[in-house]
């Protein structure tokens, strides 16, 4: 009898434990089901009934769910669209696939009510992905009459917040526009539709000529966007940096003639592959951007861990009275923290940021900011308040897809994602890692002139810098010092470029402070897979020329080098220092 009930008892316990695996992965399942671009094109869109029971379990406990009173009054909107166009929408819906194109983008008449005003206004469902327009709640698109605007606003934008991080979207709006970006106003709203409780959502103004005006900028320019231009079936995935025919605008200038895209040509002539190693390049990019405009703007990204700045969300005004493209931050969301080693994102940031000096500057722009405890301080305040404006009207989202579980799972997650990247970026900002090896070269090249041979590599994302060197009294004794940069040949001769320095005494050798802008170390980029990921980490080797010493022996070797991080100014951690006399074995390897 004993062993029965053990072999009972087994059975029921190996029964629960897969019964509560089953449960886990049900539920893993269903977690990334709505995040899932294609997944109702998945097995997973076949296990319905499962998921079914996953999601009413879940959503069962939504009651115990309340979030904090928000700081703020939160717009409330009446929409009222008749059962007849629901239906006929429904209807066209049914057609769709995972992209919604263009000419599926259709209006349909509706009320909407706020501050005690009506408007007769018209809808349509926006947003390319699905997500956005198969389920109960929809994004919209909303037109109001041109004389009878709302707020001074002719067409705006109502977003599910869920797809775009519940706050995150906000809060790198609020961010951008402390950075000098260009930004739609943008705020939490609720709305109820046909009698509902208030829907979570975000309304922006949508790009129109009318909202550029208000921004200070001129009405009359192109307005360039990616993203739904066409109606390709390949919408979504189009290469629209192969070709400029995938760009679409929001407002054309009326000094282009027939809508003419010259100044998009010119652009796309320096996103070509390797086009920053072509003369003129510095010149171009100087012409059509601002480049510390430029340096704000993938800054900005980066400060999010973000790579959603490209594809579908290039959005460029380009002035023809200044002849100069602005960049505007669009559905930047926020991530964990990447490294920066990993590629920029778009052509256009990938061939810009290949410049060295505008690498470093972007470094030092991105220093100064996660080093500066106001500003710092400045956006966790923003943050915990634009999660508070929208936490309790979401939880309270009666037709929301995501459960309240998943709500504060994400919330707490955009929080952890902002500090983490702040945190993130100063730790990689500070690796700045060099070797070093000093050479004694061979009596020949001693004949040309060189008495010593630095070989200064640099790896990892951070360039370095040579502050300054220490030689020995011996050496430069009645003797004139120079240090020359090696112009990439690998060989000393007349076109390596003399460094300029100050020298200073010291006790046991004189030192040596070079000027930075001619030492300054920079890591190459970084190969790449398909995606963008890092495959190697670079190591460049920057070569240095000394000239002038007294005769060079091991035993004066090594000599002390001053070896910065060029960002933080800190020392660089110099792994190894090596010391080589070429002289050795010069007679040995005559054919080398």
């Amino acid at each position: 009898m004993n062993r029965l009930k053990f072999i009972i008892m087994s059975l029921l316990v190996i029964a629960a434990i897969q019964l509560v695996a089953l449960l886990g992965l049900t539920f893993v399942f269903y977690q990334v089901t709505p995040n899932g671009v294609l997944a109702r094109d998945t097995f997973i869109g076949r296990i319905q009934p499962v998921l079914l029971f996953a999601r009413l379990a879940d959503r069962s406990l939504n009651v115990l769910y309340r979030g904090p009173k928000a700081p703020g009054d939160i717009p409330l909107y009446q929409i009222d669209i008749a059962t007849e166009e629901l239906v006929k929408l429904d209807a066209e819906i049914a057609k769709l696939d995972v992209f919604l194109e263009d000419d599926a983008k259709f209006w349909i008449p509706a009320t909407f009510r706020a501050n005690g005003e009506t408007y007769d206004v018209e809808m349509h469902i926006r947003g390319d992905r699905f997500n956005h327009w198969q389920f109960r709640k929809k994004s919209w698109r909303v037109k109001f009459k041109k004389d009878h605007l709302f707020r001074g606003m002719r067409e705006i934008s109502l977003i599910i917040p869920e797809d775009r991080g519940w706050f995150a979207e906000l809060f790198n709006s609020y961010r951008a526009e402390k950075l000098g970006l260009l930004q739609p106003p943008m705020r939490v709203v609720g709305v109820s539709l046909n009698g509902s409780k208030s829907l979570a959502y975000i309304e922006v103004e949508h790009w129109t000529k009318g909202m550029l005006e208000k921004q200070g900028r001129p009405g009359d320019v192109n307005f360039y966007k990616t993203g739904g231009v066409q109606t390709s079936v390949f919408n979504g995935w189009d290469p629209i940096f192969d070709d400029m025919a995938y760009w679409g605008k929001f407002t054309k200038s009326v000094v282009s003639p027939h809508d003419s895209y010259e100044e998009l040509d010119a652009l796309f002539s320096i996103m070509k592959p390797g086009a920053h190693t072509q003369p003129g390049f510095r010149a171009q990019v100087d012409t059509l951007f601002d480049v510390q405009q430029l340096v704000r703007w993938y800054a900005h990204s980066m400060l999010s861990g973000n790579l959603h700045a490209g594809g579908d969300n290039i959005r460029l005004l380009f002035d023809p009275s200044r002849g100069r493209f602005e960049p505007i931050p669009w559905d930047v969301f926020l991530i964990p923290p990447r490294s920066l080693l990993v590629a920029p994102g778009n052509p256009l940031w990938d061939e810009v940021f290949a410049i060295p000096e505008w690498n470093l500057a972007l470094h030092r722009f991105l220093w100064e900011y996660v080093t500066n405890e106001d500003q710092v301080k400045d956006d966790l305040r923003e943050a915990d308040r634009l999660r508070a404006m929208v936490e309790e009207l979401a939880y309270r989202d009666p037709i929301k897809l995501p459960s309240n579980r998943q709500v504060k799972h994400d919330l707490d997650n955009r929080i952890r994602d902002i500090r983490a990247n702040i945190e993130f970026l100063k730790e990689q900002l500070q690796i700045s890692e060099v070797l070093v090896t000093q050479r004694i070269p061979t009596d020949a090249e001693q004949a040309q002139g060189v008495d010593l041979v630095l070989d200064v590599t640099v790896r990892g994302p951070v360039a370095a810098q040579l502050s300054g060197l220490a030689l020995p009294l011996a050496l430069v004794q009645d003797s004139v010092f120079s240090i020359l940069r090696d112009d990439g040949d690998g060989q000393f001769n007349a076109a390596d470029m003399p460094l300029s320095f100050e020298r200073t005494e010291g006790l046991q050798a004189d030192q040596y402070a070079f000027f930075p802008e001619h030492a300054f170390l920079a890591p190459k980029q970084p190969e790449t897979d398909g995606v963008g990921m890092p495959v190697t980490t670079p190591q460049t080797h920057h070569l240095f020329f000394l000239t002038g010493l007294r005769r060079v022996a091991a035993r004066d070797l090594p000599i002390l080098l001053d070896v910065r991080n060029a960002v933080t100014g800190q020392p660089a951690q110099v792994i190894h220092t090596t010391v080589v006399d070429e002289r050795v074995f010069q007679d040995s390897f005559p054919a080398l």
